[in-house]
């Protein structure tokens, strides 16, 4: 918790990054979308925008996708499993954009099947230690899952979180 930053407004000049760690199956117990919007400064701090925890069927995430897509253009990338992609969404998303005629980078994040989901998500501690992650107070989920991490329930937050290690990348505008 010692290393938990917030911050109430971000910085001019962040480049934005979304991933999604979707829930395909909708039962009462079922895992929730867990969805990540990161604006990234010149000096790759991350200041998580948004970070929502969201019981949602596939065409609801696409279009929050796109709503998100929206209020932070232009996305830099949307990262999402790749096995998640090429069942449900990838068809969909490019349906869609063709449709309403609105583009964004799609990126495939590859699983590392010989690592736990624990350990993808502790290569997070290190951006954690250096103060490198900014949230905001009221992301009341985020803070909790990463708190708690690992003796949680449902992890779909932070692991939507730890997914950003693989897409994002530093802006190039210097702040003034």
């Amino acid at each position: 918790q010692d290393y938990i930053k917030y911050y109430e407004t971000p910085p001019s000049g962040l480049v934005y990054f979304l991933t999604v760690d979707p829930a395909i199956s909708q039962g009462y117990k079922s895992d929730s979308t867990g969805v990540i919007i990161n604006g990234v400064d010149y000096f790759n701090n991350w200041y998580i925008l948004e970070a929502l925890e969201v019981k949602l069927e596939i065409h609801e995430i696409v279009n929050l996708i796109f709503e998100l897509s929206v209020k932070y253009n232009p996305l830099q990338g949307v990262g999402m499993q790749k096995f998640v992609l090429e069942k449900a969404l990838m068809s969909a998303l490019s349906y869609e954009m063709e449709k309403r005629d609105h583009f964004f980078p799609v990126k495939p994040l590859s699983t590392d099947t010989r690592k736990s989901k624990e350990v993808r998500i502790k290569a997070l501690q290190p951006k954690f230690e250096a103060g490198e992650i900014f949230m905001k107070k009221e992301q009341l989920e985020l803070v909790y899952q990463v708190v708690h991490f690992p003796q949680l329930k449902h992890d779909d937050v932070i692991d939507a979180l730890q997914m950003q290690l693989q897409i994002s990348y530093p802006s190039d505008q210097k702040p003034k």
